[in-house]
């Protein structure tokens, strides 16, 4: 049994403990702010990473959900906090989808479990349409990201200016982005 599938039995219990929620609420509240900046109509949204359905109320309640996960038990709690969520067990750097597929894809909580970001960012521009939209997070190096690599699965950090070089150097306009405790949050335009 993976971590993650172990993890799936009590991660929204951590998730409601003070400390936890008030990190995740102002996570899910910068992640509406980029939303709002940009609004656009999409027909769904892949949303990779989705862990346990923590981040899906970011999307417009009309819009359909398919999320993608590596534990199948996190998709299975998924689907507890969407109506019209669709789950697929996949893996980040083989993404299970078809090319242009979608407008927006969201990846929240994810990149910072990926040794290499670059094999990922590959896959989303090549699954992301042309003008596609792309919410994504990373966890630049600080003290309490050091500390979430006690809960058993590394982190690996990167630096925001590292990052968004990166990203601009492959092609990825930023729209806008937002800083919380633990997280550097881009909407980025492929």
């Amino acid at each position: 049994m993976k971590l993650w599938d172990i993890k799936a039995f009590c991660y929204h219990r951590v998730r409601r403990l003070f400390v936890f929620r008030r990190m995740l609420e102002d996570e899910i509240r910068a992640q509406k702010s980029l939303m709002d900046t940009y609004p656009n109509r999409h027909d769904f949204v892949l949303d990779l990473g989705c862990g346990t359905g923590c981040s899906l109320q970011v999307f417009p309640d009309d819009v359909p959900v398919i999320g993608m996960d590596h534990s199948l038990r996190m998709v299975r709690r998924a689907f507890r906090y969407r109506k019209g969520f669709a789950g697929v067990v996949g893996s980040a750097d083989h993404l299970p989808f078809k090319k242009n597929c979608t407008t927006m894809i969201s990846a929240v909580g994810l990149i910072e479990y990926l040794k290499d970001k670059i094999i990922f960012i590959d896959e989303i521009h090549s699954v992301l349409k042309k003008s596609g939209t792309l919410l994504i997070t990373v966890s630049p190096p600080s003290f309490l990201n050091k500390l979430r690599n006690l809960f058993g699965n590394r982190i690996y950090p990167v630096k925001p200016e590292h990052w968004k070089k990166t990203l601009v150097d492959k092609g990825w306009t930023c729209l806008d982005e937002r800083n919380t405790m633990l997280q550097r949050q881009y909407l980025l335009r492929k």
